[in-house]
């Protein structure tokens, strides 16, 4: 243990104390609360407490990051997040509410009542983070998944110049010089409102652009990632990717599959409920990161059916941005079921060309596709659960005997299973007939839903199994 912490501090340099404002006027630009429209009642009540106790501590203490981005923008942040000179014990001790978490940078988070204040030190130019806008609970995730042998073998395959630990503290400038983007590298300071860049993030925010910090192949390098959250604020922001931001993503797009298939299944989560995930989708196509993403996907849109496969995942994210924007949930396991279902079918295809029947050939295409898949996306498994119903969903709902068809409409993600099938008619299948014969059964009373399925079953020619009258059980 002792070997392993002198590993650690070896790393760890004691934080600075924070700049004076007069000191910050000659290296950074200083906004005043005049030159723009932020307040205090803008802020969170519990950011504000946070931002208080740790001045009142005599700690520098900032808003930071997509918090005050947003804001600037006129938009509702999803969260608040600070940075401080305070290094994470300090801040333990200040707040009996919170807790370290995190393992490649440590954080905390202080919690007041269901929202949590995330807390982070500031970094340090002797490192640098794996990601910038820390999902903290992804360490602990990984920590979990990778036993010491599974971790040695990762590592192992690891690219030089991504790095996968970072504890290193600093100074406020030095931080903002670690950001991902300059328009993530703004402070607000609670004492007097103003605003503090130190890489130009306010122009940039004028100019509608997203622009690296730092040498932009350097900093893709060191954490991948970066290039799909370039595509994610340049389609939630409408802004365009400055352009030498952008030229090298091609090129490295294929660091993407060393990228930790958990760490993956969390960027994905955050693509698909930007709300913008049309955008988003044609981004990623456009630079060259979706193979690197969804590999058998990427091959059935360049095939033989890539337009009906394109429309079909267009026609599920604008759906998707549509019921975000009204406030809807989105089950991630469905836009998994879209985004793999053609791969599906044509490993269907095959199997049953190899002399299988239609319910092992699924079991079969099944297997394989997400087989291929977490390998690059490691989703839950209640996520894939989800997924499989769906999937056997689509030949359960095309079942023509009565009890089939009663359990199909009984089935606990039969809603998602019905959407799925809409879905496959808007997009072209010919299963519209089908969606249309389950629209009109679900509206009917349980007398029109006999006649539906007797009607049903007299086209299909179904012979009716047993003479033995069952209590119709079709009200849900």
């Amino acid at each position: 243990m002792k070997k392993v912490w002198h590993k650690i501090k070896s790393h760890v340099r004691k934080p600075r104390r924070g700049a004076s404002p007069q000191a910050l006027s000659a290296s950074a630009e200083i906004v005043p609360s005049s030159s723009h429209h932020i307040s205090n009642q803008d802020i969170s009540s519990a950011s504000l407490k946070v931002l208080h106790r740790l001045n009142d501590a005599g700690f520098s203490a900032y808003l930071v990051g997509g918090g005050v981005r947003d804001l600037l923008l006129h938009q509702k942040p999803k969260d608040f997040d600070i940075a401080t000179e305070a290094s994470p014990e300090e801040i333990r001790r200040l707040f009996s509410n919170s807790r370290i978490i995190g393992r490649r940078f440590r954080l905390v988070h202080i919690r007041y009542g269901r929202e949590i204040v995330e807390v982070a030190t500031f970094r340090g130019a002797g490192g640098n983070n794996v990601e910038d806008e820390f999902d903290s609970n992804q360490d602990q995730i990984e920590e979990n998944e990778f036993p010491a042998e599974k971790k040695r073998k990762r590592q192992s395959k690891i690219p030089a110049g991504i790095l996968e630990y970072d504890n290193v503290y600093g100074s406020m400038e030095e931080d903002a010089f670690r950001r991902d983007f300059t328009i993530n590298a703004l402070f607000y300071r609670v004492e007097d409102s103003s605003v503090i860049d130190f890489c130009q993030g306010i122009k940039d925010l004028e100019n509608k652009k997203i622009r690296v910090i730092g040498d932009p192949e350097k900093r893709y390098r060191e954490d991948p990632v970066r290039m799909l959250r370039a595509v994610r604020f340049a389609a939630k922001l409408g802004f365009t990717i400055e352009e030498q931001s952008a030229a090298p993503i091609r090129k490295l797009a294929n660091l993407l599959s060393h990228v930790p298939p958990s760490r993956m299944y969390d960027e994905f989560i955050k693509l698909i409920l930007s709300g913008f995930s049309v955008q988003v989708f044609e981004l990623l196509t456009h630079y060259g990161l979706f193979e690197f993403i969804f590999p058998d996907t990427h091959r059935c849109l360049n095939g033989a059916s890539g337009e009906l496969v394109s429309n079909f995942i267009k026609v599920a994210l604008q759906e998707t941005d549509a019921r975000i924007a009204s406030g809807k949930t989105i089950n991630p396991a469905f836009m998994l079921a879209v985004l793999l279902w053609h791969p599906l079918q044509e490993r269907r295809h095959f199997y049953e060309g190899e002399g299988h029947n239609l319910y092992v050939a699924n079991q079969l295409a099944q297997n394989d596709v997400l087989k291929g898949q977490l390998s690059r996306i490691s989703s839950p498994r209640r996520t894939t659960t989800t997924l499989r119903d769906i999937w056997m969903l689509q030949n359960h709902l095309a079942q023509t005997r009565k009890m089939r068809i009663i359990r199909a409409f009984q089935h606990q993600h039969f809603r998602a299973g019905y959407d799925f099938l809409l879905l496959r008619g808007r997009a072209g299948e010919s299963v519209q007939s089908l969606a249309d014969w389950w629209t009109r059964f679900q509206q009917a009373d349980e007398q029109a839903q006999e006649i539906l399925m007797n009607e049903l079953q007299s086209k299909s020619g179904s012979k009716k199994r047993g003479s033995r009258r069952r209590r119709s059980p079709l009200k849900k």
